[in-house]
């Protein structure tokens, strides 16, 4: 299994958890790609969904946002199994302290 690679990411927080966000991972896929707005991520800390604003902000998806998402069923399906996967690392790594 390839090693995942991350890139820089100017600093930023996750606001539901409020973790301090400065990396991302590369998708093998596209490794040249880079998030641009309104593209949608996983916190790695807390699996929430998030949304990138202008300016490299995450931020929530509003209420509209969130009916869109559930209305595609393969972008659902994509966030639904990345969420698993960062539960599944979140319940490796243990309580948090």
């Amino acid at each position: 299994m390839p090693q995942s690679e991350y890139f820089d990411y100017p600093e930023t927080t996750c606001p539901k958890c409020h973790r301090s966000v400065n990396a991302l991972l590369i998708d093998p896929q596209a490794p040249h790609d880079r998030p641009k707005l309104e593209d949608l991520t996983i916190c790695f800390y807390c699996g929430s969904i998030l949304i990138f604003r202008e300016d490299f902000r995450l931020d929530l998806p509003t209420l509209t946002e969130r009916l869109a998402i559930a209305e595609d069923p393969a972008l659902s399906d994509a966030l639904s199994y990345a969420q698993k996967k960062v539960f599944m690392q979140m319940h490796a790594r243990g309580p948090k302290h």
